[in-house]
């Protein structure tokens, strides 16, 4: 038994823990760190993104529905109101700019973090990525420009999807807003490509409120007492009348006598309604001031009507247009001219 022993090799009689000592200088193991390091690094970048995207839909989900604004008197909207479609869609916008903007810094990090890992050095990679986005923002500032125009216009909610703007050169209703252009279509159908950073300002008739003014043109003979009182009661009658009154943010005013004619008197009365409702309101008013003069038998006359004639237009006097033009007029007698005359007709005459 003994002499079996000795014929062992020295490699077998090593203890475990040398043969364990052989593996501490194979590259394997810093392979496998760096690996587990990157691949917690991935896990917690998607845990990070994940519960940045669903706190951001929360509160988007919590700022979307609108709260019922207070109603002015008289029924109404106050200024400023958005419905709950509006305030949802801006919070959709935002909170979609939110997660882009959330979810780029989260993956840069997380990049940075894995280059690191692999032991490249960050320095000279972070200057040459300066340089480079410095020159293509120097390249692209139009570009930058109107992507950051368009985040401050949905930040700002200057305007929406379903306004009517005007931009000075476009003029429309919005289609949609996006970071670089916003799209709207003409009253004739053309549809309009408007870059955010173009804008320099901005018309917005579908925002607050506006004003309805209306020129009644009244008989002269009319007694003034009775059509204020007819007109005072139709747009009172409007403005208690659904669905008027949640339009009209107060009844109608009848302002007095805006002209008086030889033929008519002219009584101006004024609306104040949502900025999206002031043609409808003004057909509704027309059409009730009509029919309560009709009923209280008050004649309303065109305007028209009461435009006065253009003066004829008399055709120019030939006489008077020849004695008028400088050639016609004969030029004074005096011996200078008389020599003048003398020495041409000589001249002129044959020899």
């Amino acid at each position: 038994m003994a002499y079996a022993v000795a014929l062992r090799p020295p490699a077998a009689r090593l203890s475990a823990a040398q043969a364990a000592g052989w593996t501490d200088g194979l590259p394997w193991q810093g392979w496998a760190w760096g690996a587990a390091r990157i691949a917690l690094i991935i896990v917690l970048t998607w845990a990070a993104r994940a519960a940045v995207g669903a706190l951001i839909r929360r509160l988007t989900a919590r700022t979307g529905p609108a709260v019922k604004p207070a109603a002015v008197p008289g029924g109404g909207l106050a200024a400023g109101a958005r419905p709950a479609s509006r305030r949802a869609q801006r919070a959709q916008t935002v909170g979609s700019v939110a997660r882009a903007l959330g979810s780029f810094l989260i993956t840069g990090t997380a990049a940075l973090m894995v280059l690191s890992v692999l032991g490249l050095d960050l320095a000279p990679l972070l200057t040459g990525a300066g340089v480079a986005g410095l020159a293509v923002g120097i390249g692209a500032r139009s570009l930058v420009a109107d992507v950051l125009a368009g985040i401050c216009v949905i930040l700002e909610d200057q305007y929406g999807v379903g306004d009517q703007i005007d931009t000075g050169e476009a003029r429309g209703t919005v289609v949609a807003v996006g970071l670089r252009v916003t799209v709207m279509q003409g009253e004739g159908g053309e549809i309009w490509y408007v870059r955010n950073g173009a804008v320099q300002q901005v018309a917005n008739t579908s925002q607050g409120w506006s004003t309805v003014t209306l020129d009644i043109h009244i008989g002269y003979g009319e007694d003034a007492q009775q059509v204020e009182a007819v007109i005072t009661a139709a747009a009172r009658a409007m403005a208690e009348a659904a669905p008027w009154d949640g339009l009209l943010r107060e009844p109608a005013r009848l302002l007095g006598m805006e002209a008086v004619t030889a033929d008519a008197v002219i009584w101006r009365l004024e609306a104040r309604t949502a900025a999206d409702d002031s043609e409808p309101v003004r057909r509704e008013l027309l059409q009730r001031l009509k029919t309560a003069c009709d009923t209280a038998r008050i004649p309303l006359l065109a305007a028209a009507a009461l435009a006065p004639d253009p003066a004829p237009q008399m055709p120019p006097d030939p006489g008077a247009t020849a004695a008028a033009s400088p050639a016609a007029t004969p030029l004074p007698t005096t011996p200078a001219n008389q020599n003048v005359t003398a020495d041409a007709g000589t001249a002129a005459r044959p020899s």
